[in-house]
């Protein structure tokens, strides 16, 4: 028997609801990284090494595309990190003022995370989560142009 997966899949996110403050629109995109995550490094400190069965590879990206009544003001910095065990790159790219990039791309490159290395390996993964936190800013399109 021969099983096919498709490389990619599409997704398609129409509800649009930014929470509202005077002309400023703030919110994360939809379902970004939300598929990585590390219940492994919830805790301070560990007692056993960490193992996995594999190394992996994570890549998440699209377009972000506001409303035309929306213009882009700002977007989260980019986020490199390179560590013995994993290497993050997460970015946001303005295409226009009413389109967002994004792109994330994660490889675990080491099966284990000793003892000695997971004070390295959780604060690298707090980065990671913090980036993903992070929000988008808009603001309403104005006849006159955007207002600062």
């Amino acid at each position: 028997m021969i099983v096919e997966f498709p490389k990619a899949l599409p997704f398609f996110w129409e509800a649009f609801y930014p929470r509202q403050v005077a002309d400023l629109a703030v919110f994360k995109i939809p379902g970004f990284l939300e598929g990585l995550t590390f219940s492994e490094a919830a805790m301070a400190s560990r007692t056993y090494p960490i193992e996995y069965e594999s190394t992996t590879a994570h890549l998440e990206e699209g377009i972000l595309q506001l409303p035309e009544s929306m213009r882009l003001r700002s977007a989260p910095d980019a986020l490199t990190i390179k560590n013995p065990f994993f290497e993050f790159d997460g970015s946001y790219e303005r295409v226009g003022d009413t389109a967002l990039k994004f792109r994330a791309t994660f490889r675990r490159i080491e099966k284990k995370v000793p003892l000695s290395g997971y004070e390295t390996f959780k604060a690298d993964v707090d980065r990671i989560r913090q980036f993903a936190r992070q929000r988008v800013f808009a603001v309403q399109a104005h006849e006159k142009g955007v207002r600062p």
